[in-house]
């Protein structure tokens, strides 16, 4: 039932008044509406090797793969995927941190002993607590070995 004429007068007079306008804008400030937060990006370390016998770049992409094809098409060198892990630029920095000794440039490392053994433990999930004091991330689990990867060659 619709009401009539008078009532929705009524009705707008209310909305109009002081008293319902401090009413809202209280409600309002009590109850605002919920601020806009995106869903949170799930990021990746990435191990990613150039050549067979060429350095490591240790990186983090929300979507490893396109990084991967993103990066190749900068490098004459063919790029293989070696690992993958859940992590963020805290993890990554860790990393960096452990291997500084095998640091060639930016994200670049040597391939060496240390490097690999880093790629190997991402591959089986051995990370978690095995940084740094002060630079271990709880959620440095759940590593995923890529088909094809690690090559150390001979």
């Amino acid at each position: 039932m619709l009401p009539t004429v008078s009532r929705a007068q009524q009705i707008a007079d209310r909305l109009n008044s002081d008293e319902w306008r401090s009413r809202i804008v209280e409600f309002m400030r009590a109850s605002g509406p919920e601020p806009f937060r995106p869903a949170p990006l799930e990021l990746f370390v990435y191990f990613v090797q150039a050549g067979p016998r060429g350095p490591i770049k240790i990186g983090i992409a929300a979507d490893p793969k396109a990084r991967l094809s993103m990066l190749q098409t900068g490098n004459h060198e063919t790029l293989r995927l070696l690992a993958i892990a859940p992590g963020d630029l805290a993890d990554e920095r860790a990393i960096h941190e452990t291997l500084r000794d095998s640091r060639l440039a930016g994200e670049w490392f040597s391939p060496s002993p240390a490097v690999f053994e880093m790629v190997r433990r991402a591959s089986l999930g051995e990370l978690a607590g095995s940084l740094p004091d002060g630079l271990t991330d709880h959620r440095m689990v759940g590593f995923a070995s890529i088909p094809g990867g690690i090559d150390q060659g001979s």
